[in-house]
């Protein structure tokens, strides 16, 4: 293996590049990876929304239809004061049911006075707006081969039938009259549910933490073709203290604030380690409590393990003695 503090810069920096080539082609996989997630994120939110629509779809367009009978007998109601009915079945050879040539015999006059059935879609208009259904509806009949529209929408693409009802006074042949509903159900009705915009936070946050998660896993790439700068403080580890930065096979870090105090005072002792008074001497707590100058310690070195992990530098904790940093185990031993 090349020895990265050995030779000429142009060994070095050959060693360093098949480092980074080896670390690019890792986080080239990261990268696919969180796309993919990404993707399958999407796919779900995607699956699940369109799930919650057709349900309830499906609840609107059974709330229209009870909304239509009610219609239907609120005009009877309305417009049909007195009935007179005679019925004999020995008079067919093929009769109907009582009921339905009753309903049969309402429905006629109704269409009679009627023939649009503007009155009956006003009340199935009304009794929705009663429910907080916003939609648009559009009636029509059918009396025997003549087809009364009563709405030119009936024939929309975006109107969908809800219920067709028919009667007839033999049971021979096409039904005497036939009425049909319709409903036109905006997208947004469908939206416009608590649970769209709770799935759509939870989407939103998973998006994030997979973007944050791709972004922590680039490292900071360096030039491979300049000469590595800085102190070399171990085999193959280099600090540059104007630049705040440590170098290590091709990639480097900046530290600032408290972290880069802290990385100064490890790199200062021969052993990388920093006690709690060097650590209250940073903060210039002298006299401050053992617990606080811990408490504000574990924040910062926090912090510092994050940075350094990207060049393969652990912080370990020493229990009632402080910190000491570990470097790559595979770039000392090469350098032997």
């Amino acid at each position: 293996m090349c020895l990265p503090f050995a030779g000429s810069v142009n060994t070095r920096v050959a060693c360093n590049k098949r480092n980074v080539e080896n670390r690019m082609e890792s986080n080239h996989k990261k990268l696919v990876n969180s796309r993919w997630a990404c993707l399958i994120l999407a796919g779900m939110v995607a699956a699940l929304e369109v799930c919650f629509m057709l349900g309830q779809r499906y609840l609107i367009i059974q709330d229209c239809k009870t909304a239509f009978g009610e219609a239907m007998t609120e005009e009877k109601d309305k417009f049909i004061t007195l009935i007179v009915f005679q019925y004999d079945s020995r008079n067919t050879e093929d009769p109907v049911p009582v009921t339905e040539c009753m309903e049969w015999g309402n429905q006629y006059y109704l269409t009679l006075e009627d023939s649009t059935r503007f009155r009956l879609d006003s009340i199935f208009q009304e009794k929705l707006h009663q429910k907080d259904i916003p939609v648009l509806t559009a009636v029509g009949c059918r009396m025997g081969e003549q087809y009364i529209q009563g709405s030119s929408l009936l024939a929309h693409p975006d109107y969908l039938a809800i219920t067709e009802k028919t009667w007839r006074t033999s049971l021979k042949g096409k039904p005497d009259l036939t009425l049909k509903a319709s409903v036109h159900i905006p997208v947004v009705l469908l939206l416009h549910r608590w649970y769209t915009y709770l799935l759509l936070l939870l989407g939103a946050i998973g998006w994030l933490y997979l973007v944050r998660r791709k972004t922590a896993d680039l490292p900071v790439h360096q030039d491979l073709t300049e000469e590595i700068s800085g102190e070399e403080i171990v085999p193959g580890y280099y600090w540059n203290d104007r630049q705040r930065k440590l170098f290590h096979e091709g990639l480097a870090i900046e530290l600032k604030g408290m972290s880069l105090l802290y990385f100064r005072a490890f790199i200062r002792n021969s052993d990388f380690s920093l006690s709690y008074g060097q650590i209250a001497e940073i903060h210039q707590a002298g006299k401050v409590e053992n617990s606080v100058v811990k408490t504000r310690a574990y924040q910062i070195i926090k912090q510092l393990k994050v940075s350094l992990k990207e060049l393969d530098v652990e912080v370990k904790s020493i229990r009632e003695v402080g910190y000491q940093l570990h470097f790559s185990e595979a770039s000392v031993s090469s350098s032997k």
